[in-house]
C-alpha cells in the first residue's frame, strides 16, 4: 500500500493555543526559552514510541527546552488511569523526580497491579502506600484537570504535544519537533532582545494565546414516552439522549459509565435509549426491535431487561433469532407476543424513526450523545460526562451556528503546494484501522473487525468535520510509517493498489474524502490527490 514515501508533512496550523502548566511534573530548566507540554496515555504505544524522541530532544536542547507532563488516560485503554495514579503517586512521596522515573517504568512494559507493585517497589516508594492510592483514585482530580484542560484545547488523541503552544499531533519523527523548536528559539530570542526576562517567555506568548475550543452542540428534540429511560424522571433537568446499537462493543462497554452519572447526579439525570442499529451491524436490527417489545410489554423495566441480556453476549448466537425469545421468558415477558412482534416486523416503524431523527441530526455512528445541547461521540470516560453535565446544568449557555454538530466547516483539503498532474496516474492519502486477521496486521492489533470499521467510522466523522487528515492519520492509522507522512501514498499507476481501494478512489473528486473502504488490509479513509 505504500509506493514511496514523500516528504514530511507541512506544519500548517500556526495557532498558538493557551496550554498552562499548572502546577504538572516538569523536567529541565524552569527559564528555558522552549516549554514542550505533552498529553500521554500510558498505555497508548503511540505515547511509548514518542517518548524516545522527546527524551532525544531534551538531550540535544539541554536548557533551551523544559518538558511537561499531563495525563489524558482514553477510555478503551483500561490500565492507562491506573498506572497514571502511580506516578503522581510516586510525585507525592518522593518528587518530580520519581514522578519521572515512574514514568520511565511505566512506558516500558505492561501495567497488571502486579507491574505497578513492583514499580512502587523499585522506585522506593511504600507500597501498600501506593496501592492503597491506586485502588481509591487518590489523585483523579488531577488527572481529570489534566482532561479537561486536553478537551479545552481540543487535545483528544495521545500523544499530543504544544510546543510554545504550538500543536503537534501524534508519533511524529524528530525532525518534526526540532523545526518548531528551533522556529520558537528564534521568537524566544526576539522577544528576550525586545526586554522579556528568559524566565517569562513562555508566559509571554500564552498571553494572546487561543484558550478554548468551544464545545460541540447539538438540537435533538425532546423525547417523549415513547422512548425508554432510566435514571431521573422525565423533565429532569439533564437528559441524555443515548443513539446506540445492540451489536455495537462501544455502546455496551459505556453502560456502566452511563449508570454512574446517574448515581453521581441523583434526580438529576434522565437517560434516554434511541435506536440507531448500523447498516453493517446485521443482526441489530432485530435485536432493536426486540427491546421495543420488551418495552411495550413491561415498560422501562422490561427494555433495559432485555438491553441488558442483548449486550451481554454480542455474538452472532447471541443476538440470533432465538436470543430474543430466551430473554424474553427469563425476564417474564409474553414470549409469544414476541415471537408474533418480530415475525411481523411490527416495530419497525419505530426504529426506522429514531434512525431518521438520527440521521437528521448528522449522527452517523454509535453510541453518540444529545446531553441536552452538547453534543458527546462515542465511548467517554466518566469524567468528561460528568464536566458535559456540570455544563447543561449550570445557566444555558446558546450554540452558535459554528458549534452546532454537522455545522458546515471547511473540509479537509490537499496541501496548496501540488506537484505537477501526471497523466494516468492517481493519488491519495489515507489511514488505515486494521484488526486481527487483517492482511499484515502485526501482532499488536488485536481488536475486531467490528471495532475497527466503528473506529475508522469515528475519523470519518472528524475529517468531515473538518479536522486535518494528517492528525486523523497520527491518531488513528495502523500502517507502518503513516504518520511520518500523513498518510501520503504519493502518486502511483492505476493497477498498483488493491481493486477494492482502487475503485473506491476513482469514485471521489480530487480534495474529496471517501466513506469507509473495505480491503483485504482494514477500513480505510481516503483522501484523494490527484
Amino acid at each position: 500500500m505504500r509506493p514511496r514515501a514523500p516528504a514530511l508533512p507541512a506544519l500548517e496550523d500556526t495557532t498558538v493555543w493557551k496550554v498552562p502548566v499548572d502546577g504538572s511534573p516538569t523536567r529541565g530548566n524552569p527559564s528555558a526559552p522552549v516549554t514542550l507540554v505533552m498529553f500521554v496515555d500510558l498505555e497508548c504505544r503511540f505515547c511509548r514510541r514518542a517518548a524516545s524522541v522527546v527524551d532525544g530532544l531534551a538531550k540535544k536542547y539541554g536548557e533551551q527546552l523544559r518538558v511537561v507532563f499531563k495525563h489524558n488516560p482514553l477510555a478503551f485503554h483500561l490500565r492507562a488511569e491506573p498506572a497514571a495514579e502511580l506516578a503522581l503517586e510516586a510525585r507525592a512521596q518522593k518528587g518530580d523526580a520519581a514522578f519521572w522515573s515512574a514514568y520511565e517504568l511505566l512506558r516500558a512494559g505492561s501495567l497488571e497491579d502486579a507491574d505497578l507493585a513492583a514499580h512502587a517497589k523499585a522506585l522506593g516508594l511504600d507500597v501498600a502506600r501506593a496501592q492503597k492510592a491506586i485502588a481509591a483514585r487518590r489523585h483523579a482530580a488531577r488527572i481529570a484537570r489534566d482532561q479537561r484542560l486536553a478537551e479545552e484545547i481540543g487535545a483528544s488523541g495521545t500523544p499530543h504535544f504544544f510546543i510554545n503552544g504550538r500543536r503537534l499531533v501524534g508519533d511524529q519523527p524528530a525532525e518534526v519537533f526540532e523545526s518548531l523548536i528551533d522556529e520558537q528559539l528564534a521568537r524566544a530570542a526576539k522577544l528576550v532582545a525586545a526586554g522579556t526576562p528568559p524566565a517569562k517567555v513562555y508566559d509571554a506568548l500564552q498571553k494572546d494565546a487561543k484558550a478554548a475550543v468551544p464545545l460541540e452542540r447539538i438540537l435533538a428534540p425532546a423525547p417523549t414516552r415513547d422512548s425508554p429511560g432510566k435514571g431521573a424522571k422525565a423533565g429532569a433537568k439533564v437528559t441524555i439522549q443515548m443513539f446506540a446499537d445492540f451489536q455495537c462493543p462501544f455502546c455496551k462497554r459505556v453502560q456502566p459509565t452511563l449508570d454512574e452519572i446517574i448515581a453521581a447526579y441523583p434526580g438529576k439525570v434522565r437517560v434516554v435509549f434511541r435506536h440507531m442499529p448500523l447498516p453493517f451491524h446485521k443482526l441489530a436490527p432485530l435485536a432493536a426491535e426486540a427491546s421495543v417489545e420488551a418495552f411495550r410489554q413491561k415498560g422501562d423495566a422490561g427494555f433495559w431487561a432485555m438491553a441488558q441480556r442483548l449486550w451481554e453476549d454480542q455474538s452472532e448466537a447471541g443476538l440470533s433469532r432465538e436470543a430474543p425469545e430466551r430473554h424474553a421468558a427469563a425476564i417474564g415477558l409474553d414470549v409469544a407476543k414476541l415471537v408474533a412482534a418480530l415475525d411481523s416486523r411490527a416495530h419497525r416503524a419505530a426504529v426506522e424513526a429514531d434512525q431518521k431523527l438520527a440521521a437528521s441530526l448528522h449522527i452517523n455512528g454509535t453510541p453518540s450523545f444529545a446531553i441536552n445541547d452538547y453534543f458527546v461521540d462515542g465511548e467517554q470516560p466518566a469524567a468528561r460526562f460528568k464536566r458535559i453535565v456540570e455544563r447543561a446544568l449550570g445557566p444555558h449557555e446558546p450554540p452558535t451556528m459554528e458549534s452546532l454538530h454537522g455545522a458546515q466547516k471547511p473540509a479537509a483539503q490537499p496541501s496548496a503546494a501540488q506537484p505537477p498532474v501526471m497523466p494516468g496516474f492517481l493519488g491519495a492519502k489515507h489511514l488505515l484501522v486494521m484488526y486481527a486477521g487483517s492482511r499484515r496486521a502485526p501482532p499488536h492489533v488485536t481488536r475486531t473487525r467490528d471495532e475497527a470499521r466503528a473506529l475508522t467510522e469515528q475519523a470519518l466523522r472528524e475529517a468531515q468535520q473538518g479536522a486535518r487528515f494528517e492528525d486523523l492519520v497520527a491518531r488513528y492509522s495502523d500502517e507502518p510509517g503513516a504518520g511520518t507522512r500523513g498518510g501520503d501514498l504519493g502518486k502511483f499507476p492505476k493497477g498498483a493498489m488493491v481493486s477494492e481501494f482502487e475503485q473506491a478512489l476513482e469514485k471521489v473528486a480530487v480534495g474529496a474524502l471517501s466513506g469507509v473502504v473495505e480491503t483485504p488490509f482494514g477500513f480505510h479513509v481516503i483522501l484523494r490527490t490527484q
